[in-house]
């Protein structure tokens, strides 16, 4: 009886992954099609990422080739999106693909293939050229589209060696080099804006991935102290990400003390063996700026937190003016409105907070707070797959972080919440965390 119960639970378990795994291929499809429309002239090019580095905690796919394929392991295959035929291409390295030994999630080139991804070639890498040869050699040639990396990559080369001195030069370039005559476009600006509206499939992730990261940061709070190396924060954020059900951190985490919490400070962490490490001392105040990775989707969430676990006079009174400002502002995230609408509505909540201030460097940070150079990195970015810069006007789905900054006598103040535009308003994903003194002190015991 006990082994027909066991095997009836195996035949259900084995069909709920069926179904799932035909429902997300179905909604890679759907996303596919809805490309199509966007590149209705020619035929979109995305180049699965080939690099493959001993330091990150798992293999990174390109973004925007795992969101219209959700293949996570499909090392330097190539995704033709062809607007004008409606018709999508997979080119696959098979054995003699950037890798040796080869991936052992190996695409074999076919018609099961095909079926199964609901994409209609899945051919060799060796037809790729012949394929653009065909096309390009119609009556009315397609324009090649081709997207850019995220914007944290480093450019290759010198601008007086090239002209086209970005992180896809060599992709670009490839393609240029072989088809001169084609006519090529970026189609980075069309896709960012279909990617951050989120679908009803990657909502829940969003919430799952916004979770983890938001009991990471607590980790992160709890372990700062006077004595303490930033490093050893960092560690308890990765550990945290992957006790969560993360892979490890979306970005390694920015645990910024002193003189390295005043933005743009922490961007040197980028250059610099170590990550701008250093003894927290008593009195400081620390930038907490962490995300977990989970699903490939980045969660990007943090405060600023004291490193005695006690905000002093005038720190408290800046916090908690930046807080009211902060709320003022979420309070205004709803479809339809303009990121400039949200700045007016946080600054006019600091106007009002200013003749409750007392200290002088509550004044001082009120009045940096009221003119635009005073708050130069305040800002609104989409969160999900990558990191990118939002719309204008903010719609139903869009997942984003609020991230206003502003630095007083040489420390920064930073509040981060991930946010779900809705219908009705918004919903914080990042939720259940502290914003206010009292609050953060508390959460640090």
């Amino acid at each position: 009886m006990r082994r027909a119960v066991v095997w009836v639970g195996v035949g259900l378990l084995c069909a709920a992954m069926a179904h799932s795994a035909e429902t997300a291929s179905a909604e890679f499809q759907d996303r596919r099609e809805r490309a199509m429309k966007l590149f209705p002239d020619g035929i979109l090019l995305l180049h699965a990422n080939s690099a493959v580095s001993l330091d990150a905690h798992g293999f990174q796919q390109n973004p925007a080739f795992f969101y219209l394929t959700g293949l996570p392991d499909a090392v330097g295959a190539i995704l033709a999106i062809d607007g004008v035929k409606h018709e999508t291409w997979l080119f696959v390295p098979g054995e003699q693909g950037p890798l040796w030994p080869p991936p052992r999630a190996l695409l074999a080139p076919g018609p099961a293939t095909a079926a199964q991804l609901k994409i209609d070639h899945v051919v060799s890498w060796n037809d790729f050229a012949p394929f653009i040869d065909r096309r390009l050699a119609e009556s009315v040639a397609p324009i090649l589209y081709w997207c850019e990396e995220p914007w944290m990559s480093a450019p290759n080369l010198p601008s007086n060696v090239t002209v086209d001195n970005d992180a896809q030069f060599f992709w670009r370039y490839a393609i240029g080099h072989r088809w001169p005559n084609a006519t090529m476009r970026s189609a980075a600006e069309l896709l960012d804006a279909e990617r951050v509206k989120k679908t009803a499939y990657e909502i829940p992730v969003m919430r799952r991935t916004a979770k983890a990261s938001a009991q990471a940061l607590l980790a992160g709070m709890r372990g700062v102290r006077p004595g303490h190396s930033q490093r050893e924060v960092e560690a308890e954020v990765v550990h945290e990400c992957i006790r969560a059900g993360g892979e490890g951190p979306a970005f390694w985490p920015w645990v910024m003390s002193g003189p390295n919490s005043a933005f743009p400070a922490p961007m040197g962490s980028f250059a610099d063996y170590h990550h701008l490490d250093r003894v927290m001392k008593p009195g400081e105040l620390v930038r907490v700026d962490v995300g977990c990775d989970l699903e490939h989707y980045q969660g990007d969430v943090g405060r600023t937190v004291p490193v005695s676990g006690h905000f002093g006079p005038g720190q408290r009174e800046v916090w908690n003016v930046f807080v009211a400002a902060y709320q003022a502002g979420l309070r205004a995230f709803h479809d339809g409105v303009r990121k400039t609408d949200v700045y007016a509505a946080w600054r006019q909540e600091v106007e009002r907070q200013r003749e409750n201030v007392k200290t002088d460097v509550g004044k001082r940070a009120v009045e940096a707070m009221l003119i635009k150079d005073g708050t130069p990195f305040w800002q609104i970015h989409a969160v999900g797959l990558d990191t990118t810069d939002t719309p204008q006007v903010l719609r139903a789905g869009m997942t984003v972080a609020f991230e206003p900054m502003v630095t007083v006598d040489g420390v920064g103040y930073y509040l981060e919440d991930m946010i779900l535009i809705t219908t009705n308003g918004h919903e914080v994903l990042t939720d259940n965390l502290p914003y206010s003194a009292d609050e953060i002190e508390r959460a640090m015991r």
